[in-house]
């Protein structure tokens, strides 16, 4: 992977520097450090592993490189453009893989045509325009219970916690520009890197057979952006209907993904406030939601995916979710106060009762230049899982999680 690295930024390093129709070349980075103790409670730990008697860790943990970058981008005076981003590290967004200090992964691949100040079309690999809005919160790519890379657990910029994190999908989009405020419309791949979960559907647990997949339409993906004054206001929705043939006759073939979000970021004084809230149905099972929200519940992990009973009918999985980050300035330093909420019920059909998860966060995030693009972050978040409600059955504690540490952050 070192050297794959090292040739991939000489070719592209190469072709910017002697391709003479450019209009613009630039390349840039971002090394992303962490020294980060995760303190996991005693019931925390249960809820993770199954074990009857789990006894509460604390660790800490040098996150060598994980989410650094750099990236490459080109424009001509013809309206074309094209933009590569490379992460170091390994891959934080699952399908299996070890992450590492040396591992290099594509994160963003690709070109535009500006046709005018109105209109621009884009295709290639990307962040979706559905859900934009981050709070400031970078540390938190926990690992799994037994310490290794293999599928962390996200809570770092509120995934899940109201920001949906919708991961890097190919897509083709149109973007239509009405001086600051826009409409942004995309086809995109609802598989991306393996988190397109489905509830069994594909492998028909209650007929014992295989069924392929037969989606006809991608997801579609929409974004907006409205100015009310020194405000700015962000609605979004996601579609998809996924289908199945091969089924057990009777069975449920096919179920529908949606999603709808509305952000808010302004200022009042010297305070900036960002917002960002989310419904859904169905969403992990749409390739909508990254890396789990937690170890215990993973409101957007499996639990947010519709339920494929032993009679072959699909019950809905329906989330809401929401994020506030209230930042303001102390000296040099800013402080970011956060907060985040998300709650997943699973219907799981007449006679079983449905199963609702509940999980909290809550954190302060400063950020403080130390000289020209070198930045430290020290971050303090707790996780309080709440309860796991069983309609019919006692509930159960999913326990809490401290994550606090410094994040080094240098760019150029």
């Amino acid at each position: 992977m070192k050297k794959f690295f090292i040739v991939a930024v000489a070719c592209l390093l190469a072709v910017a520097f002697t391709a003479p129709v450019m209009a613009e070349v630039k390349v840039g980075g971002i090394v992303f450090t962490d020294i980060m103790w995760d303190n996991r409670s005693d019931d925390f730990m249960q809820a993770t592993t199954g074990g009857a008697n789990q006894d509460s860790v604390t660790s800490v943990r040098m996150h060598e490189t994980l989410a650094s970058r750099v990236y490459f981008k080109w424009a001509n005076d013809d309206g074309v453009g094209m933009f590569i981003e490379l992460g170091l590290g390994g891959t934080i967004e699952g399908g299996g893989g070890q992450l590492g200090p040396e591992g290099v992964y594509l994160r963003h691949a690709y070109g535009w045509w500006k046709k005018s100040d109105g209109f621009r079309l884009l295709v290639g690999m990307t962040t979706s325009v559905f859900s934009p809005l981050n709070s400031s919160q970078l540390m938190g790519f926990a690992l799994v219970g037994d310490g290794t890379y293999g599928t962390p657990r996200a809570h770092a910029i509120n995934c899940g916690y109201g920001n949906i994190y919708v991961e890097r999908a190919p897509q083709i989009r149109g973007e239509w520009y009405f001086g600051a405020n826009f409409l942004k419309i995309a086809l995109a791949d609802w598989l991306n890197d393996g988190q397109g979960k489905t509830p069994g559907l594909n492998n028909d647990v209650a007929g014992g057979q295989v069924a392929i997949e037969d989606t006809k339409i991608p997801r579609i993906d929409l974004g907006m952006k409205f100015m009310l004054g020194s405000w700015a206001l962000y609605p979004g929705l996601t579609y998809i209907n996924r289908t199945y043939e091969g089924n057990r006759s009777g069975d449920d073939d096919d179920f529908t993904v949606w999603a709808a979000s509305l952000g808010l970021k302004g200022g009042i004084g010297p305070v900036t406030i960002t917002i960002e809230g989310n419904y859904a149905q169905n969403g992990s099972a749409g390739g909508l939601f990254g890396a789990n929200t937690s170890y215990a519940t993973g409101p957007y992990g499996g639990n947010a995916s519709p339920t494929l009973n032993a009679n072959g009918k699909l019950y809905d999985a329906t989330t809401w979710c929401g994020f506030i980050n209230v930042a303001f300035k102390v000296a040099h330093a800013t402080v970011n106060l956060v907060y985040g909420i998300a709650d997943t019920n699973l219907d799981r059909g007449p006679g079983v009762g449905d199963i609702d998860y509940t999980s909290e966060q809550y954190g302060i995030s400063v950020p403080i230049p130390i000289a020209k693009t070198f930045i430290i972050r020290p971050e303090v978040f707790y996780i309080d899982e709440n309860d796991q409600e069983n309609q019919g059955a006692a509930d159960v504690d999913l326990g809490t999680q401290w994550i606090y540490g410094i994040n080094f952050q240098i760019m150029f």
